[in-house]
């Protein structure tokens, strides 16, 4: 059997290691997961775990940490790399780096089998789909597979990875997922280029049953005494008979309350009485901004700002919390309209506001416009982004410094609508300190309070990603 070890600085638990592992795990081979912070303190789990291939998940701007770490570590033992995840994903060209011998793109389970397979036979491997493989200093580029389309014939994902870590094991919320894929097109999405990667390679949304993602839990919830589920699908609500199914199924069987994401246009009344109803104790949506033309034009999301208020109202009728994605900075953005954002927020009473700087991740539409538009510097590549999207912002616009200052004043705005006046003033001043603890302040109530992590959990957190927080970038 073939063993890989896979390595990450961040302390949360990832459904993509998880799923490889057990379905590596239910074929023969051996899988891992370590944290740490550097190669140095990987070094026991490579000795001892003498592993056939080290890995790495990653977005961008955590690809430079996870590439020093793989440098220090080839050289060190000579072991072969390789990288998945959003970034490697969209830019395959990262075999160059010498740190990397093998990218996968996309979906990683029977991608990596064969290749565990292959490396357990001492056979090629320069052939397998979905993989870019770098031997004798040349690349060979396969193309992409057939996406799997019943989820059900994967195994349930693989805590004990992660759960070898107190921390991690005794949080008493655990994270699932019922799907895969999103229909939707937003420009800043990485879901809009997955959707033209995989055209003609199978169903790209895809539900798992609900009687396979229920048992998941109550077997989550035996074992580790979870008192509270959170679902990260993209769009929990989409298909409203599969949720219609599975919420009865889980009020049932489960009976604990639980989070979800839903979107605008997919939430009617009759949705969320059923939520309500089944223990949802609040729900995530992408507000995004408050002029319907941006979220249109710029964003790609189209939905209105009456869709919004009625959603919200809804939401207060059926005593259902609700915590809002917003961002301010977006390319052609007035102040005007970034304040607009923090009054729609304010009229519609979210209970956890959420913002972030807007970010042009490499890979997405959004990306290619503000490059051709010349709105970043000329030098501005996937290299050059951040682990954050809470510090400044990438775009050479007019008023930039007054977004930093919004984004970081952006909760008291919507918590104590009266002082919209005064952060109007506020955000001439340039960006600060001062504005940059209010932020921080703002940022870990509202997580307490949305993610019910409670308060010792977030500070253990916050110590340990308090620099990939504040984007902090390696030189790889």
């Amino acid at each position: 059997m073939a063993k890989i070890i896979f390595f990450q600085e961040l302390w949360a638990e990832y459904n993509g290691p998880m799923y490889l592992s057990a379905f590596l795990k239910e074929h023969g081979h051996q899988f891992d997961m370590f944290i740490g912070k550097t190669a140095h303190d990987f070094y026991e789990a490579v000795e001892k775990g003498n592993p056939d291939l080290i890995g790495f998940s990653c977005m961008s701007g955590m690809h430079p940490w996870a590439l020093a770490v793989a440098k220090e570590l080839k050289e060190k033992y000579g072991v072969k790399t390789i990288f998945g995840g959003p970034h490697p994903t969209f830019f395959p060209q990262m075999i160059d780096n010498p740190a990397v011998d093998i990218v996968c793109q996309g979906e990683g389970e029977y991608p990596l089998l064969d290749l565990m397979n292959a490396i357990d036979a001492k056979g090629d491997i320069k052939k397998i789909q979905n993989l870019w493989v770098k031997e004798d200093g040349k690349v060979y580029r396969n193309q992409m597979r057939d996406l799997v389309n019943d989820l059900d014939t994967f195994p349930t994902a693989d805590r004990t990875i992660y759960y070898k870590y107190p921390f991690l094991r005794d949080n008493p919320s655990k994270m699932f997922i019922a799907s895969r894929g999103c229909p939707y097109s937003c420009s800043f999405c990485h879901n809009a280029t997955l959707q033209v990667m995989y055209k003609d390679k199978g169903k790209y949304v895809r539900l798992r049953s609900p009687e396979k993602v229920v048992k998941e839990i109550k077997e989550i919830k035996e074992k580790y005494g979870m008192k509270i589920v959170k679902f990260m699908d993209d769009t929990f609500t989409l298909n409203k008979k599969w949720v219609n199914e599975f919420l009865d199924l889980f009020k049932k069987e489960v009976g604990l309350p639980f989070f979800c994401r839903v979107r605008i246009g997919h939430s009617d009344e009759e949705i969320i009485a059923k939520l309500k109803e089944a223990g949802c104790h609040s729900v995530f949506f992408g507000l995004e901004t408050g002029i319907d033309s941006l979220r249109k034009e710029v964003l790609n999301k189209d939905f209105t700002n009456e869709q919004v208020i009625a959603l919200a109202k809804l939401l207060k009728k059926y005593k259902l919390k609700f915590l809002t994605y917003n961002m301010v900075g977006i390319p052609g953005e007035t102040t005007e309209q970034a304040l607009e954002t923090v009054r729609l927020n304010a009229r519609i009473k979210t209970d956890y506001p959420w913002c972030s700087i807007f970010s042009p991740y490499p890979g997405t539409k959004i990306a290619q416009l503000v490059i051709e538009k010349g709105l970043v510097d000329k030098d501005f590549n996937a290299e050059s982004f951040s682990t954050s999207y809470h510090g400044a912002t990438y775009l050479n616009q007019d008023n930039s410094n007054e977004m930093i200052n919004i984004h970081d004043l952006f909760a008291y705005g919507v918590m104590f609508p009266f002082l919209i006046p005064v952060i109007a003033r506020l955000i001439k001043l340039p960006p600060n300190k001062i504005f940059k603890v209010l932020f921080s302040l703002s940022y870990f109530y509202n997580y307490v309070r949305s993610e019910k992590s409670g308060v010792f959990a977030t500070i253990v957190l916050g110590l340990r990603s308090w620099k990939l927080f504040l984007g902090k970038r390696y030189k790889s």
